[in-house]
């Protein structure tokens, strides 16, 4: 079996036979001594189980789409999904805030209209 390792002197890709890794030899680029590297054992991956190896495409309990297990709103049919309690709470939260400045600057629309028109009479 052919195996690569660089020159450690110039860098230069080497090609040679396994049995012969860990010998020195003269480099064909550079000339020097380099040692040829045995070649990394590969790395297999083990079998993923659990959560991980579920499937990341869902389907919409509504229209039936395909849509991401992510999703908080369904691309096709505009359906809230998988929304957090947290979210639903900041949203209520924000809205209520919302309210709330459009009330006040309304009050104080309110006096500004009655201070001019105490200030005009």
């Amino acid at each position: 079996m052919i195996a690569k390792c660089a020159c450690q002197h110039c860098d230069v890709n080497i090609e040679y036979e396994v049995e012969n890794a860990n010998q020195f030899v003269p480099c064909p680029s550079c000339g020097k001594q380099t040692r040829l590297l045995p070649p990394k054992p590969s790395v297999t991956r083990p079998k993923i189980e659990g959560p991980a190896a579920e499937p990341k495409l869902g389907a919409c309990e509504d229209c039936g789409g395909q849509i991401s297990r992510k999703s908080i709103i369904c691309p096709h049919c505009g359906k809230f999904i998988n929304v957090p309690f947290r979210l639903v709470w900041m949203a209520v939260g924000y809205s209520i805030c919302a309210f709330a400045l459009f009330d006040l600057i309304r009050l104080l629309i309110d006096g500004m209209y009655e201070v001019f028109k105490e200030l005009a009479s």
